[in-house]
């Protein structure tokens, strides 16, 4: 099988060969690319990959398999870019499933006669470790690479399964590309459905021999850096995907190879790991039998349990679908999120709720395509309970999300209920489950310009949620995070916290504080922009490659009042106004007024909506710049001469 394998794939690269006259053959280096500074197409890269390359192979003689042979070729630019010779490869190594084979590496660099000399990596810093029990890892480090530095490296990738083709990315997070390209050889007997992401040109050539050829090609596609209020950066990455459709045999129509989502959820029902632990016996706590012996509505009894798992087991870090055993976390009170939460589910069947696994992927893991029914989609395990008409989404490992409160990372998501009888397809949306943040000051200027005064700050929704959670890292790190670093100028004279425990209150936090106002001349200027969190704009970047995900609606109101000393006047009140964005999903409101020597005023800002699309950027960031510049408009108070 061997032997074939290797004249089918010298016969594809001699195919591949004809279209990739412009990339040079490994080892043999450009000096160019070894005296190039910068990245003429992104000037920030610390490294930019010269060149990317795949070709995808079928052998289906014998035991049928796929192999891809990956190429590698990276210009280090800066000091901080020398990171990137530091390679790591996962692949999934349970029972031999997948293999890594010929890895070679050199790195080439310019004496000082300028003279290519190149390293070659040594087989015996090659490192194969493993993960867990289903993936490991294969890691080692180019040798002698310095700023200057072009790195190549390559290596074939070998896999049991030859309908699971990985997902082909052209575009980095860290580094752009000048040159990327996937090549596939589908045989005659295998049908592949696949998708195109991207926002930028690609070539896409088709060529049709014994079987049926694809190529993909991309150049110059700058790093996908992160930006503010950016969801998972795979959402956005140039990238294809491909999943096998159907096994075609001479004679006979197509056999559909596509698991359905149905038959998904039934092996995950029918899985130790998953499905079998909704029917382990749990030994009950007494104190979890007196709360429910004394409860009988639905809506109370799966709070009592709800509240007690989060109480009383921690999660260990780590994010899965399958539990390692409910009762062994249990015992240890900890586990991952799936240990957490299908003992949830276990425990609220026990009470008598209507309870199911519901398989979702959080904000930062990516969008979830209900056209391909693969759990790789999926990072968690939450629970879903029906009560009446009224649907619940619950994650016990949240230790500060209500089980009225959709969990924030899931907010406008979908999610795949299973349920043996009827598994569906979950939108989590509930609007009134937003970001709130409430402000009620009071200060005082006196003739030392200085400011000072007292201000509560109340956090309902989200907002609560994710003080609290800054809160448990302690007080000095809260006081930092919110007061300290957001006002450079303010001094915080003491900072109290109320309500932490009770998450059918605000969290209230009250602040005593005071600042020396900047003045010139006789004039004095104060900002009423204070403690809502709306101190810089994000968004001044002229172009945007993600959307703006909030992940929630937002609401911000401040409401103060300030006084100034005999002999001072208020010169100039920033006016009352109203600013509305043109699909009117964000309002801003502002009422200011001055009697003598005291202003009350209020301003509010409200979003309608939790994301704004790219192409609404250019709108957006204008609105934007006009918000902040009216937010930072200063009241400004005259000493009388």
């Amino acid at each position: 099988m061997r032997k074939a394998s290797v004249l089918i794939l010298l016969l594809v690269r001699s195919l591949v060969t004809l279209g990739q006259k412009d990339i040079p053959a490994y080892g043999k280096i450009d000096k160019d690319d070894l005296t190039m500074t910068t990245c003429d197409f992104d000037p920030e890269a610390d490294a930019v990959v010269l060149i990317k390359t795949g070709e995808t192979t079928f052998v289906l003689n014998g035991q049928p398999y796929l192999q891809t042979a990956y190429r590698f070729r990276i210009k280090i630019l800066k000091d901080k870019g020398v990171e990137h010779a530091n390679i790591k490869i996962h692949y999934y190594s349970k029972d031999r499933w997948d293999e890594i084979d010929n890895i070679s590496g050199e790195t080439y660099n310019l004496d000082a006669a300028g003279n290519i000399v190149k390293s070659k990596l040594d087989k015996a810093n090659i490192y194969n470790k493993a993960l867990d029990k289903t993936y490991s890892e294969i890691a080692f480090t180019l040798p002698d690479v310095k700023k200057g530095s072009v790195i190549e490296y390559k290596y074939l990738k070998v896999s049991k399964d030859f309908g699971d083709i990985d997902n082909w990315y052209f575009q980095y997070e860290d580094m752009p590309v000048r040159y990327g390209q996937f090549f596939i050889s589908i045989p005659y007997a295998l049908v592949f459905t696949y998708h195109v992401h991207r926002t930028l040109p690609m070539e896409e050539k088709d060529e049709t021999y014994q079987e049926a050829q694809k190529t993909f090609t991309m150049k110059n596609i700058p790093a996908l850096r992160d930006e503010p209020y950016m969801s998972a950066p795979r959402d956005y990455l140039q990238n294809i995907d491909f999943q096998l459709s159907a096994i075609r045999e001479p004679g006979e129509p197509d056999h559909s190879y596509r698991t359905t989502w149905n038959q998904l959820c039934t092996e995950l029902l029918d899985d130790e790991d998953f499905g079998g632990q909704l029917h382990k016996n749990v030994p009950h706590t007494k104190d979890l039998d007196l709360q429910l012996s004394l409860l009988k509505d639905s809506l109370s009894r799966m709070g009592a349990v709800y509240d007690y798992v989060k109480k009383n087991m921690d999660w260990n870090g780590d994010m899965r679908l399958y539990s390692d055993g409910i009762k062994s976390a249990w015992d240890k009170k900890t586990g991952s999120t799936a240990d957490v939460n299908l003992l949830l589910v276990n425990l609220l069947r026990d009470a008598g709720l209507d309870a199911h696994p519901l398989l979702v992927s959080t904000r930062d893991h990516g969008h979830t395509n209900p056209y391909y029914p693969l759990l790789a989609q999926f990072n968690e395990t939450m629970a879903y309970v029906r009560i009446g008409d009224e649907n619940y989404v619950m994650d016990a490992t949240d230790k500060y999300t209500p089980f009225w409160m959709i969990p924030e990372e899931v907010q406008y998501t979908r999610g795949m209920l299973v349920d043996k009888d009827a598994p569906q397809w979950i939108t989590m949306v509930h609007d009134q489950d937003r970001y709130k943040t409430i402000v009620v000051l009071s200060g005082d200027v006196d003739s030392t310009n200085k400011f000072s005064g007292t201000a509560t700050i109340s956090s309902f929704g989200y907002s609560r949620s994710d003080r609290c959670a800054t809160l448990k890292k302690g007080m000095d790190h809260f006081k930092d995070t919110y007061f300290t670093k957001a006002y450079s100028s303010l001094h915080v004279d003491s900072l109290t916290v109320e309500d932490r425990d009770n998450d059918s209150l605000p969290l209230k936090q009250t602040v005593d504080f005071s600042s020396e106002l900047s003045s010139s001349g006789q004039y004095t200027f104060l900002s009423p922009n204070l403690f809502l969190g709306l101190e810089k704009n994000p968004f001044v970047a002229e172009h945007r490659f993600t959307d703006v995900d909030f992940g929630a609606r937002r609401y911000f109101m401040i409401v103060g009042s300030v006084s100034i000393p005999d002999g001072y006047t208020f010169e100039t009140l920033p006016k009352n106004m109203r600013m509305i964005m043109q699909d009117t999903s964000i309002v801003m409101e502002r009422l200011m007024q001055a009697d003598g020597s005291h202003i009350n005023y209020r301003i509010s800002l409200e979003f309608k909506r939790p994301v704004y699309f790219t192409e609404e950027y250019d709108d957006f960031r204008e609105f934007y710049k006009k918000l902040f510049a009216t937010l930072n408009e200063q009241v400004v108070i005259r000493k009388n001469s």
